[in-house]
């Protein structure tokens, strides 16, 4: 799967949900449980950042204590969003190596795919707080969660869900049925209860 060409797609989906949010649910609850809805397209926002100055070469750190929104949620997304389509589209980007906190050195195809990840997931979690659709291509989440596999190990885990940081994102992860959908596998093994 071409991450950098399916990334444009999902995060015009997620541009959809984050654009229909209404300031009255800013304060809605997440699934993500230190954020509500605002702090969660705060979070988006920070981390589409990061994988534009990634990609374009930068030593980026991310930026936790950076308000992105303002009073425009759907507008500061947006701008977010084109940097990083556009720093992960660069067709050089494979033949570079990026630099990222945690991970170390990898090669730059990994940046679209934490990109893609991150779009995806935060738009489950969005879409969940808001009660608006939150399918998940059946395909995107089966790369993901093979992608995930390789990428998360045991030191980015917290012991629980409510204990999860910048550093540690993903809490341990959850037992589905053999029947469970390619989405819920990848919701689950990311910490996450579809």
């Amino acid at each position: 799967m071409d991450a950098a060409a399916v990334l444009r797609t999902q995060a015009a989906l997620t541009s959809k949900v984050v654009g229909g949010v209404r300031a009255e649910q800013l304060g809605l609850p997440t699934p993500c449980q230190a954020w509500d809805v605002r702090s969660l397209i705060n979070h988006l926002c920070m981390t589409t950042r990061f994988c534009a100055r990634v990609a374009a070469g930068e030593q980026a750190e991310p930026e936790y204590e950076t308000d992105f929104l303002g009073g425009d949620p759907a507008g500061a997304y947006a701008r977010e969003r084109d940097a990083m389509l556009q720093a992960c589209s660069d067709p050089g980007l494979a033949e570079r190596s990026v630099s990222l906190p945690v991970l170390g050195d990898l090669p730059g195809n990994v940046v679209p795919v934490l990109a893609l990840s991150e779009t995806v997931v935060h738009r489950w979690d969005l879409a969940t707080a808001l009660g608006v659709d939150t399918a998940i291509d059946p395909e995107v989440a089966t790369f993901l969660l093979d992608q995930g596999r390789a990428m998360v190990g045991d030191t980015m885990r917290a012991p629980s869900a409510d204990q999860t940081t910048g550093s540690v994102p993903f809490g341990p992860p959850i037992e589905v049925g053999d029947d469970a959908s390619s989405a819920d596998e990848l919701l689950t093994f990311l910490g996450r209860t579809p």
